[in-house]
């Protein structure tokens, strides 16, 4: 599927001017606070609004207009978002989707108001999934049981609703003996539910230090990492009901509009035409390599691509994430290389189909973005992030020099 995506941010919040494009893999590394969040935001945004105007297209097909349409309403999707003071009179937010001859063109101004143009690209259905870095906490409220859990998703942020509610899925999800960890040899996780409404999940290790403990008990690099495994493999591979749960939501649109049996009957033949097409399964996730030391870090990373790059036939998934690490770069490199050099595949976690092309790096600092892949090798420049080391390598020479002059 030939598509393109690209995202432009003037003048909001911590971002002066940054145009971004988007590929199969895109990671956005920098600074705390430097915008990288707010990015991925913004364009989880765009894909909502997107995915509503696939929505709205389908019913002005069926001649509902006005106000039966559903409406896109701005201020929700910015105070979700958390971006209420983000806004100036400069600010532009434009987000533009391509898909073969297709074109659409979405826009937010300082006045907040959202402009749609263009088609919408036919056959695909959308899931966005926004993974928060507050996944750790997943462990707590699985374990907590539904009520406390509800009273919890209130007085955390609504990307932890969304993800705590992918979470269950998965967990729904998984097979009777577990889903493995591959970043984390000879461990698998297992989940259970309690008479009392709760649900534990279980680490396995099948080493010869065998163990088991419950997920609510483990590190807090595993707190973080196994839920986003076990998350994005049911993006990618799960028994995933997007199409489903899209022609319910235009039926229950269609019925508000008050469509007469012979429009419904219509509007549900062609809705299900979007079932034999491509879900588009859109995944932002914050800081996947938190907690972890270095070596799980590239192994996490490499199983994120594996789930993106492998998926069910039936969906394309996309990955966008925050990052601090220059391991995360380091890695993305050694899978280009493996795949010039396929005997270096052997003793590492590689995806199946190229990752060469798929790949975007952007660094985010003073509020501009910085392409880090290099146009003639398609490697990232990874050696211009590790700034840290350079500069305490130079003081410590300094140091050293000084003591020998004295």
């Amino acid at each position: 599927m030939n598509l393109s995506e690209n995202l432009v941010v003037r003048d909001f919040g911590p971002i002066v001017d940054a145009t971004i494009e988007f590929k199969r893999i895109t990671l956005l590394i920098g600074p705390s606070a430097s915008g990288k969040s707010t990015l991925l935001k913004v364009v989880a945004i765009m894909r909502h609004i997107l995915k509503m105007q696939l929505m709205r297209s389908v019913l002005r097909s069926f001649n509902v207009k006005g106000r039966k349409l559903p409406r896109l309403r701005s201020e929700t999707y910015i105070h979700n978002a958390g971006f209420d003071t983000y806004f100036k009179p400069t600010t532009s937010l434009s987000y533009t989707l391509r898909t073969g001859d297709r074109t659409m063109h979405i826009e937010i101004d300082g006045s907040r108001r959202i402009r749609a143009s263009g088609e919408v690209p036919e056959g695909l259905v959308y899931k966005i999934a926004f993974l928060t870095d507050l996944r750790s906490a997943l462990a707590m409220w699985t374990e907590g049981g539904a009520r406390s859990a509800a009273k919890g998703l209130k007085a955390l942020d609504y990307y932890f609703s969304e993800t705590f509610d992918l979470w269950t899925a998965a967990l729904e999800n998984l097979k009777a003996d577990g889903g493995q960890l591959p970043h984390f040899p000879g461990m698998r996780v297992t989940s259970r539910k309690t008479p009392f409404h709760q649900r534990i999940v279980n680490i396995h290790s099948d080493g010869e230090r065998a163990s088991d403990f419950w997920l609510t008990r483990a590190a807090s690099g595993l707190k973080t990492s196994v839920p986003l495994v076990i998350m994005l493999d049911y993006l990618a591979h799960g028994s995933i009901v997007i199409p489903g749960e899209f022609r319910k939501n235009i039926l229950d649109q269609a019925l508000d509009a008050d469509l007469d049996d012979a429009q419904i009957t219509e509007a549900l033949a062609r809705v299900r035409a979007f079932e034999q097409g491509k879900t588009l399964v859109s995944v932002q996730i914050e800081e996947p390599e938190i907690s972890l030391d270095p070596a799980t870090q590239v192994d996490l990373l490499r199983t994120m691509v594996c789930a993106a790059m492998d998926c069910a036939e039936d969906r394309m998934v996309s990955l966008a994430f925050a990052t601090h690490s220059p391991y995360v770069l380091t890695s993305l490199n050694d899978l280009i290389m493996a795949e010039r050099h396929p005997h270096l595949k052997a003793d590492i976690i590689a995806p199946r189909h190229a990752v060469t092309g798929q790949v975007a790096a952007w660094q985010i600092k003073d509020g501009y973005a910085k392409n880090l892949i290099d146009a003639e090798t398609g490697f990232v420049m990874a050696d211009e992030m590790d700034e840290v080391s350079e500069k305490l390598g130079d003081r410590m020479c300094s140091v050293i020099s000084d003591e020998e002059e004295a």
